[in-house]
């Protein structure tokens, strides 16, 4: 999230003190603007966590939680249906493997399916591309990323909700953390990444013929 901020340049808009002026000139219209946001950010692929975490900071936890689900609904149905009727058969070579074999799955238990995928990968815009590549029907979508996401937008409202109380207290903690956490990711996907490298050069070299001399 802290990452995505940066790239974005949204640090000179996500200041708690910016966005309630917003929030305050806005006043009943901020909710509907917050959604529409939401929407045409879930479609930019501009991280969901970040709007949710933002609806926990400034809005209480019975306006925050609906507000966030809606926009992530009508975010990710917008996803669903530019990569199912624009980017068409695009998608099936964008994906990892593993998405592919979902559809699979998806026929025989579509909804359960939906919402397993949401409780594991949240709205990331992968799931919204493999989703739409599947047979699942729309009605089913809606349905089944509503309840998966539940949990994981209730659990970062409440994050956005606390968030300035434990930064006062445990500010220091919070940044050795996220440290901590870049680096273990960083670090992980340096080694998948070289493996990945071997085995494709272990392939080659399995395959590849020598050469003959006469």
């Amino acid at each position: 999230m802290v990452v995505s901020a940066i790239y974005f340049d949204l640090w000179d808009y996500l200041t708690v003190e910016q966005m309630t002026i917003y929030n305050e000139r806005l006043g009943l219209w901020a909710p509907l603007v917050f959604v529409l946001a939401f929407v045409v950010g879930e479609v930019l692929q501009i991280p969901s966590i970040l709007w949710i975490f933002c609806a926990g900071l400034i809005w209480p936890t019975w306006l925050a939680l609906p507000v966030s689900l809606v926009g992530a609904i009508l975010g990710a149905t917008s996803a669903f249906l530019v990569a199912r009727y624009f980017l068409g058969d695009q998608i099936q070579t964008k994906l990892p493997r593993r998405f592919q074999r979902l559809n699979r799955r998806i026929s025989r238990a579509p909804v359960r399916v939906v919402i397993m995928v949401r409780l594991t990968t949240f709205l990331h815009p992968l799931t919204h591309w493999a989703l739409a590549a599947s047979t699942v029907t729309l009605p089913v979508f809606i349905f089944g990323t509503f309840v998966g996401i539940i949990p994981i937008t209730l659990a970062l409202v409440l994050v956005g909700q606390n968030f300035l109380d434990w930064w006062t207290l445990y500010s220091g903690y919070m940044i050795a953390s996220m440290a901590l956490s870049v680096a273990g990711y960083l670090f992980v996907s340096g080694r998948k990444k070289r493996r990945n490298n071997n085995r494709v050069h272990g392939n080659e070299s399995k395959y590849s013929k020598p050469e003959s001399h006469h």
